[in-house]
């Protein structure tokens, strides 16, 4: 399998990666996970920051499965694949070989195998030389969005996914938190992927920039594959808009994600207009 691309969607979270994933999903020359999120490297890694999260998320939702088929008495082939894909997710226990053996099993003629899941942002350049070393066919995607908009957004997720908070009461809490703070800081990411992979050997979208044609010719061409004509009607995931963040909440999350600002300006990269609106108000 190693002639076969392994593509690494690496995130970010809330930056159109559940989108993407089902185009590639989609397109004849490519295997993509059915489980979009298959959080391995994030659980092998970083064990006290994702480690638990990921295995109670596999486990919950497999035992679902079959207590959803222990009382309806109805199996579908559908459900049966799904449930073949949890278990050998959950069986893979850290096993790096048990990883790309799911996708050896699975992959068939597809040219680009490969999964996305957005906590992979928070992987270090070590983390990311051992994914390499182990398979160097690796291409890897990162998404990123204005860093005001992208936690705006993940905090109406956090209130939506709660059912009780609200996502401004949110938006002060996890300012304190390590893990959303870094989940922006694409400025760590980009100097982690530059190490690895070098400046011109992966590929770094602006989620602004993703719903157009080119940047999916892009993406095709990067990978390998044919160019294939994208939907962009229907958005996946969208976080309900039933608050709105205050000028003094944004400027407290720009000040926050400052860095990564300066850091993409300082490299002379010509920035969406959101981002470069948000460095004008509040920068």
């Amino acid at each position: 399998m190693s002639e076969k691309v392994f593509l690494l969607g690496v995130g970010a979270q809330k930056c159109g990666t559940t989108w993407l994933h089902r185009y590639l999903q989609d397109h004849p020359s490519v295997y993509m996970s059915r489980v979009k999120e298959m959080h391995f490297f994030d659980e092998m890694f970083l064990p006290d920051m994702c480690g638990k999260l990921a295995h109670d998320y596999y486990v919950g939702w497999l035992s679902k499965l079959v207590t959803h088929v222990d009382r309806s008495r109805q199996v579908s082939p559908e459900t049966i694949s799904l449930g073949h894909d949890l278990f050998d997710r959950v069986a893979m226990k850290g096993s790096i070989e048990a990883y790309f053996d799911y996708f050896s099993a699975r992959v068939g003629d597809a040219k680009v195998f490969g999964e996305m899941t957005p906590s992979y942002s928070l992987l270090s350049e070590e983390h990311f030389q051992a994914i390499k070393d182990r398979y160097p066919n690796t291409k890897p995607i990162f998404l990123m969005r204005d860093p005001v908009d992208r936690y705006w957004s993940a905090m109406r997720m956090g209130a939506r996914d709660d059912g009780s908070a609200s996502a401004l009461s949110l938006v002060e809490s996890n300012l304190e938190n390590p893990q959303h703070l870094l989940r922006g800081r694409y400025d760590l990411t980009v100097q982690a992927l530059d190490a690895v992979f070098g400046e011109d050997a992966y590929l770094a979208i602006f989620s602004e920039e993703l719903y157009q044609q080119s940047s999916i010719n892009r993406i095709c061409k990067y990978l390998g594959i044919m160019e294939r004509e994208a939907d962009f009607q229907k958005r996946e995931n969208a976080s309900p808009e039933n608050e709105t963040l205050d000028v003094e909440a944004r400027k407290r999350i720009f000040d926050a994600f400052s860095p990564v600002y300066r850091f993409f300006d300082s490299r002379g990269v010509i920035l969406p207009a959101k981002w470069r609106q948000s460095m004008e108000q509040y920068g």
